[in-house]
């Protein structure tokens, strides 16, 4: 015997006599899910459009906007940084030679 009994939703063509039965007054907007209802149809709306339209999408255009950004301040630092130091590695240079750099006995070891 189990403790926790799974409940199922009801398919609405098992219900099709008591939904059809129902007669909604003109005057009268159907409830928020359904946006139509006729003696044939009945049209629901479909809520996880509006959420994909109104959400995701633009969740996703601003993470690849910042990731955009945060590759490119990457990399602009990154070029920067290797600059600096090739400018330091010339200004060595010229003060003590190439001698510096070949040598084991530097003076900055």
């Amino acid at each position: 015997m189990t403790l926790i009994k799974p409940i199922y939703p009801v398919p609405l063509i098992n219900k099709i006599k008591a939904l059809l039965a129902f007669k909604l007054p003109s005057s009268e907007m159907p409830p928020p899910p359904i946006t139509y209802v006729d003696d044939n149809v009945c049209k629901l709306s479909n809520n996880s459009i509006k959420a994909r339209n109104m959400g995701i999408i633009p969740m996703l255009f601003m993470v690849s906007f910042m990731a955009f950004y945060q590759i490119a301040g990457f990399y602009s630092m990154w070029k920067s940084t290797e600059q600096n130091i090739q400018e330091d590695v010339e200004y060595y240079k010229k003060i003590w030679g190439k001698l510096l750099f070949i040598t084991k006995r530097s003076p900055f070891r």
